[in-house]
């Protein structure tokens, strides 16, 4: 007898089972009926409520990379170019204390020009720094069991759809052998199980191995169970091109988009930011970008000690003070030609980072001196004027560092003379700008964009690529 016979009397009976327990589905109910839409988290890069893996290298900034990622979705802001789905966000870290996670945070929120405000409600983190039973899957002998820190993640995802947990990282979360394939294929599986059960997106890090050129570690069915992974790399350069700012995302496999695919971005000031298509070639453009803002810096420096030294500085080349030529002889330029600084000065007017022909100070005619002056900084020296004076429709600078120092106010009072000027001189650089008549503070940032995928109408939408045909039919 084989398995699907039984043994009756002397007869053989086939085994006919009264509740088939198999869901199987027929092509014909997909007969005259568009398949779904797939729906993504990251366009094209992270698939809508299934399980992704993101890999990298340590210190490439995999940690910092989906803390940004889960504040993007948490407003629905594109991540570095490429749209996003807002939905709330969970980033649950085993490495992390709360402490970091702030330091980190207030980087990301300078960088996407958003405040901690405007993420509350939306933006949710949890540590588990130094708890040693973060394990999502408990393995024993006779099977495998999901932990009760596996399902209050699925809590909290389901009462708060649609959302994005991150799990930081595999090394915590999961207590089976790396190297063992079907250890590793049930906790693949189980990750798409917490995105299908909660309807969330997942993000889970990991780690490569030792070797070089590894981008996971342990078995091959960490590559080969999940149907979508990143991987996180600083890029290779020539000599005098390398910049170790630089990252590369790479597609590094995907069932449902173009494999290989790369988005370019740098650190900048504890958060990541865009790099910019310029039309050189990567490694052109590192070099060329690390340079540049060598060369930037150097002229800002410049310019605030002279502003320091109440020496104005011109932009015109026809000018005797025009600030390249001034700028190459001064001990702050370290040596940087005035061609260098030309460009710099060109660059950072572009860019808005310093503004020509500012009123800069008032000297004892009451004339004012102008120049070139650094724009829309958090401290340095401003400059303003007054209702009463021309051209005071500048913007609104505010500073908070230093020390102020206040001139032709009345004898014990805080009122302004008419005519009269209002320097604030601070160590740390220098800005030049005009008070707007009747304004408050300004520079207040409003919401950031909305990223541009739309929400599905319900949690159930019918567009979600793994609903059975069951499902679909009620």
């Amino acid at each position: 007898m084989d398995s699907g016979e039984r043994w009756n009397g002397g007869n053989v009976t086939p085994i006919r089972p009264d509740n088939p327990t198999l869901p199987i589905t027929s092509t014909g109910i997909w007969d005259g009926k568009p398949a779904n839409t797939r729906m993504w988290m990251v366009d094209e890069w992270i698939p809508f409520r299934r399980a992704t893996l993101l890999t990298g290298e340590g210190g490439s900034g995999k940690s910092l990379v989906s803390q940004q990622l889960a504040t993007c979705a948490a407003l629905g802001l594109p991540f570095m170019g490429v749209k996003t789905r807002q939905m709330k966000a969970l980033y649950i870290t085993c490495e992390d204390d709360l402490g970091e996670l702030h330091r980190r945070q207030e980087g990301i929120c300078s960088a996407l020009g958003t405040s901690m405000s405007e993420l509350d409600g939306n933006l949710f983190f949890l540590s588990r720094c130094g708890q040693i039973n973060n394990s999502l899957l408990h393995f024993a002998n006779d099977g495998v069991e999901q932990s009760q820190f596996y399902h209050d993640i699925a809590t909290f995802a389901w009462n708060n759809q649609p959302c994005f947990v991150v799990l930081d990282n595999i090394a915590h979360l999961f207590e089976g052998n790396e190297n063992i394939r079907n250890h590793v294929a049930i906790f693949c599986n189980a990750m798409e199980a917490l995105a299908k059960e909660a309807m969330a997106t997942v993000l889970f890090l990991g780690h490569p191995a030792k070797a070089a050129g590894s981008q996971f570690s342990g078995s091959t069915a960490w590559e080969n169970q999940v149907r979508s992974r990143l991987y996180l790399s600083r890029p290779d350069g020539d000599e005098g091109t390398y910049d170790d700012d630089a990252r590369v995302l790479t597609r590094a496999k995907s069932n449902y988009a173009k494999t290989g695919d790369a988005i370019k971005f740098r650190w900048k000031d504890w958060a990541f930011v865009e790099a910019i298509d310029t039309g050189e070639s990567w490694y052109e453009q590192v070099g060329n970008t690390g340079k540049a803002t060598g060369e930037n810096k150097l002229f800002l420096a410049c310019l605030a000690k002279a502003t320091q030294e109440r020496r104005a500085l011109s932009h015109s080349p026809h000018a005797g003070n025009y600030a390249p030529k001034v700028m190459e002889g001064m001990p702050s330029a370290k040596g940087l030609k005035k061609e260098a600084l030309r460009m710099a000065m060109e660059r950072l007017l572009h860019l808005g980072e310093i503004m020509a022909d500012q009123p800069l100070w008032a000297g004892q005619d009451r004339k004012w001196m102008k120049g070139i002056a650094v724009a829309n900084q958090d401290c340095g020296t401003v400059a303003g004027r007054f209702p009463n004076h021309p051209a005071n429709q500048g913007q609104v600078i505010e500073n908070t560092c230093g020390t102020v120092v206040r001139d032709g106010l009345r004898d014990g009072s805080d009122d302004v003379r008419d005519g009269s000027s209002q320097v604030f001189d601070f160590a740390c650089g220098t800005v030049a700008g005009r008070l707007r008549e009747g304004s408050g503070a300004s520079g207040v940032q409003g919401s950031p964009p909305i990223g541009g995928l739309p929400l599905p109408p319900n949690p159930e939408a019918d567009d979600i690529i793994w609903d059975s045909a069951e499902e679909e039919d009620q």
